[in-house]
């Protein structure tokens, strides 16, 4: 009715709400809104920004090649000493994540924990040492 109207104090009238409360559900209101744009626009703005970062480095997997889905993509610190800042998450500029982004490679989820497990080895400069393939069997 609001909307229609756009006078707070005659669809209170009219409502037969109290003006105050009716205008308290109205900021309510559009504060829950904007609160909804805020997330939204801020998962947006992350995505967009890891998008540029995976396309800065390569756009897929550095060790197996895979580059189906964004989200299994992670940067993986080849010297964790020199490890300033993580990358992911956050909601800083590409360019201020730039300079900590050159110190990773990137990779897939799997291959970044058999990283961490010590199944894949890397030298000092993020290439493959070993390409030896794990037997399930």
């Amino acid at each position: 009715m609001y909307n229609k109207i756009g006078n707070v104090k005659k669809v209170a009238k009219i409502s037969h709400i109290s003006y105050n409360t009716l205008k308290g559900f109205l900021i309510f209101k559009n504060k829950n809104r904007l609160r909804t744009n805020r997330k939204r626009d801020t998962r947006k703005y992350r995505r967009d920004i890891k998008q540029k970062l995976v396309d800065y480095k390569g756009g897929k997997c550095q060790i197996c090649g895979y580059c189906k889905c964004i989200d299994a993509l992670d940067f993986h610190h080849i010297n964790p000493e020199e490890k300033d800042f993580s990358i992911s998450g956050g909601t800083k500029s590409f360019e201020h994540v730039k300079s900590e982004l050159d110190k990773c490679i990137l990779v897939c989820s799997n291959c970044h924990r058999e990283i961490h497990a010590g199944l894949i080895k890397l030298d000092k400069d993020g290439h493959l040492i070993n390409n030896e393939d794990a037997n399930c069997e």
